[in-house]
């Protein structure tokens, strides 16, 4: 007997939490939706293959551990979200659907982050690991990158460097 396959999506519907411990991973290989009211709570690893959608009113923040975006198409997180460690590791990249705030590490490890009219803001404490060379973070529209810093600037190594290119031609 051979069951059909079948693709949907995972909705964490309001009232409920999804929590992924510390140690563990969860991998969703379609798209992760939380709707308004619904708590996603990562202290462990979240990898995903297709998008991240939040639904909530307010940012969002979806725990202190690392959300992953590993597909082999674009991807998308939309909505207001507060991640602590971002993994973009897609050589097709992610756009950002709405502001994100990262404030432990961003890194671009394969692929580039298209922000659109949306902001990605790095929190004072952010770090920023860029792994193979041409990975940017691509301001296509009216959205920034942007980084918070401490009153200590400038920071130890005296400087920060803004990893920004572009989609057209050599970047």
């Amino acid at each position: 007997l051979m069951l059909p396959s079948v693709n949907a999506d995972n909705v964490i519907t309001p009232g409920t939490t999804l929590r992924v411990l510390p140690g563990t991973s969860l991998a969703s290989l379609n798209n992760l939706v939380v709707k308004n009211g619904a708590t996603l709570y990562n202290t462990g690893s979240l990898i995903l293959k297709k998008n991240l959608t939040n639904e909530t009113v307010t940012p969002n923040a979806i725990g202190t551990g690392t959300v992953e975006f590993s597909g082999t198409t674009t991807q998308s997180i939309n909505g207001e979200n507060i991640i602590v460690n971002l993994r973009v590791n897609n050589a097709t990249g992610i756009t950002i659907g709405g502001n994100t705030t990262v404030n432990g590490s961003l890194a671009l490890t394969t692929g580039n982050v298209t922000l659109g009219s949306n902001n990605l803001l790095l929190g004072p404490s952010a770090t920023l690991n860029t792994g193979q060379t041409g990975t940017y973070v691509i301001p296509t529209g009216s959205g920034e990158l942007r980084k918070e810093f401490n009153d200590d600037f400038p920071p130890p190594n005296n400087g920060f460097v803004f990893p920004v290119g572009d989609d057209t031609g050599t970047p």
